[in-house]
């Protein structure tokens, strides 16, 4: 059996007393969204990735688009290694967790902030999700 429907539950609890300071009013609202999938057929997609270098004033950054084009809802949580040319890693940084739900899209970007030599160099941004994993690369020069 085959189920289409929804995979998330928006439970919204919208205040109705005021809260008044000074001149400020405001209403305490609360929602929560609830996800769940009905089997393991996850399925991932993403762009290609694209690497900004460090300059004098920035990071070096990397984004890209991750497509969840499944039927089932996810939690990718992220990590980006920089690996010279040579093949050793240089660093990493842990990319935010994001949740897609079926057709969702999302921009993800990272920066790496540590200091790396002039050279040539290969970023490698890999989501684990629930149980396989998708990874992207891209070399790229430091001058």
């Amino acid at each position: 059996m085959t189920f289409r429907g929804s995979r998330a539950v928006l439970a919204l609890f919208h205040g109705t007393t005021k809260l008044q300071r000074g001149a400020i009013g405001s209403t305490v609202s609360l929602a929560m969204l609830m996800t769940f999938a009905l089997s393991d057929d996850v399925l991932s997609s993403s762009t290609p990735l694209s690497v900004h270098p460090p300059t004098a004033t920035s990071n070096l950054a990397v984004s890209q688009q991750l497509i969840n084009s499944g039927p089932e809802p996810f939690v990718a949580t992220g990590m980006l290694a920089i690996v010279s040319g040579k093949g050793s890693l240089v660093g990493r940084t842990p990319v935010p967790a994001r949740r897609l739900l079926p057709g969702e899209r999302t921009d993800v970007r990272a920066e790496y902030a540590g200091e790396l030599a002039p050279g040539h160099y290969r970023a490698l941004l890999t989501y684990q999700l629930t149980a396989t994993s998708i990874t992207s690369a891209a070399e790229f020069d430091v001058r």
